[in-house]
């Protein structure tokens, strides 16, 4: 089983594009962690991206922030399962989606989409390290 994981803490939001109900959230300075096995438990590699969620019949709640800023802590909601600072890849599904975002300015940006999420990655990524630590040891 290989995994691929992207670490919300620490990644840019660049931008927010709302076109008739498709909102875009572009991120950029990302860290993608890839493994054979599970992220965190098993050896992986550390990778440097930048990529496009898109939510279809969604909207962004509230004002905008300003941008670029960078996350400080987010979760993910898909179909009523919320995960914590991480979104595993890949990510293209049907159903009810959220992002809430805590930005490290103090500010919060949330989207929710009632129909289809999608993630694109730009490419494979600039290779950073080998991680051999695992978590409990």
């Amino acid at each position: 089983m290989s995994g691929r994981y992207i670490e919300l803490p620490h990644a840019e939001v660049t931008s927010v594009e709302d076109q008739f109900g498709t909102v875009r959230l572009r991120l950029g300075d990302l860290t993608l962690l890839k493994s054979e096995g599970i992220p965190g438990v098993n050896e992986s590699t550390r990778w440097r991206n930048a990529a496009t969620i898109e939510f279809e019949e969604a909207e962004v709640e509230g004002e905008l922030p300003e941008l670029p800023a960078r996350i400080a802590t987010g979760d993910i909601t898909l179909n009523g399962m919320t995960y914590r600072d991480m979104i595993a890849l890949p990510l293209d599904q049907t159903g009810y989606a959220s992002i809430e975002l805590k930005l490290e300015t103090g500010r919060q940006l949330t989207i929710t989409g009632n129909d289809h999420i999608r993630l694109t990655l730009d490419g494979p990524g600039k290779y950073l390290e080998h991680v051999v630590e695992t978590l409990g040891k």
